[in-house]
C-alpha cells in the first residue's frame, strides 16, 4: 500500500510540472500495483473485508441519504456507510436528503424499524426533485423516466433492477454515471449554442463553465462530475490564452490533487471517482484518433477497448466480472445516450412538445434497452492468474496506441 500511494503521488506531481513521460511510467506501475492487489485481495474472504464498526447495535440515528435505488438506501452515520435494505424507506427519499432513523446496525446493514425523512431544502436538492417529479408525471414508462433522471439529474433510485443488471453485464453501466462524457456533451452543447448566437470567445466560456456549474450541482457535485468539470475549465481556459491543446496528463494530475485536497483525501476511498480517474488517465496514455473511413467510429471503438481492458481488475473487484462486449455496447449505446439527454429538456415544455418529445424518448430508450439485450455477452473474472493476460493486454494496448509503423498498417 505504500509503495502504491509513493507511485501515485510522485505520478501525480510529475504530471502536474508536464514531465508527461516520467509521470507516464510511475501511474502506469501505481496501476499495475493497484491491480494486482485488488486482485490478490478478492481471495480474502468477506468477513475479513467486512469493517468493524463502532455504532451500536440498536439506536435511533440522523443519517444522510447517498444514494438509492428500489430496494435500499446507502446511508450516511458520522463517517460511516451503511446499506438499509428497506423498500419503503428508498421510495420515500431522495439522494441528498436526511432521515431519522431507528434500527439495529450490523456489518455495515442498517435493519429498519422506523423513519422520518426530512427533505432536503438545498437549491440543487430542490431543483433535481421538481425536474425528476415532471419527468414522471410526462413519461409513463418508469424505465424511461428513471433513465431520463439519471442521465440529466443523477438521480438512479428509480432505476429497475433488471435494467442495472443489463448495463452490468454489457459494460456499459459507466454511462449511467454522470462523469466526463457527460459533462463534456453539456460544455460542447452550450458552446456551441453560444458560438451560434454570437457571443464574444469570453462570454461564450462564461456561458460554458456556468452551464457546466449548474450540472454539477443538480447531479449532486460527485467527485466524477466534479473531476471533469475540473478539467474541462482548464482545457478551455488554456486554449482561450494559449491558442493549442493543453497538456491533459498535467491537466488530469492537477485536477487530482485539487480534489484530494479539498475532499482531505476521502475520494482515493471514492469507487466511483476511481472508476473514472482510471478511465482518463487509460485514455489519456493509450487513447489514438483514427484517420480514414469510420474514424470516428473506429477511435471511438478503440477508446472503449481502452477502458474495458485498463480497468479490468477494479471493474471485476466491484463487480465480480468484466463484459466481454463493453467497447461494441458502448460504441453502439452513445447514440441513444445522446438522444435521451437531448430530449429531457424539451420534455418538460408544455403539451403538446413536451409530449412528443416523451414519446420519442420513449421509443429511444425501448430501442437501447432491447439493443443491450441482443448484444450481452458472458463476463470474464480478471483475478489471480488472470492478471498475466491483463498485463499482456496493456502492453499490447501501448504498442498500438503509441508505436506507429508496423501495428499501424493494420488497423
Amino acid at each position: 500500500m505504500l509503495l502504491l500511494v509513493i507511485l501515485s503521488l510522485s505520478g501525480l506531481f510529475l504530471g502536474a510540472l508536464g514531465l508527461r513521460r516520467w509521470a507516464s511510467l510511475l501511474l502506469l506501475a501505481a496501476a499495475g500495483a493497484s491491480g494486482a492487489m485488488a486482485s490478490v485481495s478478492l481471495g480474502i474472504s468477506s468477513e475479513t473485508l467486512t469493517a468493524d464498526t463502532d455504532l451500536p447495535r440498536a439506536g435511533i440515528w440522523e443519517c444522510t441519504v447517498e444514494a438509492t435505488t428500489r430496494r435500499g438506501a446507502l446511508l450516511g452515520i458520522e463517517n460511516e456507510r451503511v446499506w438499509a435494505g428497506s423498500r419503503i424507506l428508498a421510495l420515500s427519499v431522495k439522494r441528498g436528503d436526511s432521515v431519522t432513523v431507528m434500527g439495529s446496525v450490523s456489518n455495515g446493514f442498517l435493519d429498519v424499524s422506523l423513519f422520518s425523512p426530512d427533505p432536503s431544502s438545498g437549491i440543487a436538492d430542490r431543483a433535481r426533485r421538481t425536474l425528476c417529479q415532471i419527468w414522471t408525471e410526462r413519461i409513463p414508462s418508469l424505465m424511461t423516466r428513471s433513465m431520463i433522471s439519471t442521465l440529466s439529474a443523477g438521480e438512479r433510485g428509480e432505476l429497475p433492477y433488471t435494467a442495472r443488471d443489463l448495463f452490468r453485464s454489457t459494460g456499459t453501466t459507466h454511462l449511467l454515471a454522470v462523469s466526463g462524457l457527460h459533462v463534456g456533451l453539456v460544455a460542447a452543447a452550450f458552446l456551441l449554442l453560444a458560438g451560434r448566437l454570437g457571443a464574444g470567445r469570453w462570454t461564450s466560456l462564461a456561458v460554458c463553465m456556468g452551464a457546466v456549474a449548474v450540472y454539477v450541482l443538480l447531479t449532486g457535485a460527485r467527485a466524477s462530475t466534479l473531476r471533469a468539470a475540473l478539467m474541462a475549465l482548464m482545457v478551455l481556459l488554456a486554449v482561450r490564452i494559449d491558442g493549442r491543446s493543453p497538456d491533459l496528463l498535467a491537466i488530469w494530475s492537477i485536477a487530482a490533487v485539487i480534489l484530494v485536497c479539498l475532499t482531505r483525501g476521502a475520494v482515493l476511498h471514492d469507487v466511483g471517482a476511481q472508476m473514472s480517474f482510471t478511465a482518463v488517465l487509460s485514455l489519456i496514455l493509450f487513447g489514438r484518433r483514427f484517420t480514414g473511413k469510420f474514424s470516428k467510429a473506429r477511435s471511438i471503438l478503440f477508446a472503449g477497448c481502452i477502458v474495458c481492458i485498463s480497468m479490468a481488475p477494479l471493474v471485476s473487484y466491484v463487480y465480480g466480472d468484466v463484459s466481454l462486449a463493453a467497447p461494441a455496447a458502448t460504441l453502439m449505446s452513445l447514440p441513444f445516450m445522446l438522444t435521451l439527454m437531448c430530449l429531457a429538456p424539451f420534455i418538460l415544455l408544455p403539451i403538446p412538445l413536451g409530449s412528443i418529445a416523451a414519446h420519442i424518448a420513449e421509443w429511444s430508450a425501448y430501442l437501447w434497452i432491447a439493443l443491450l439485450g441482443v448484444i450481452r455477452l458472458p463476463g470474464l473474472e480478471v483475478s489471480g492468474g488472470g492478471l498475466i493476460p491483463w498485463m499482456l493486454s496493456v502492453a499490447l494496448l501501448w504498442l498500438v496506441s503509441k508505436r506507429g509503423g508496423f501495428f499501424r498498417r493494420f488497423i
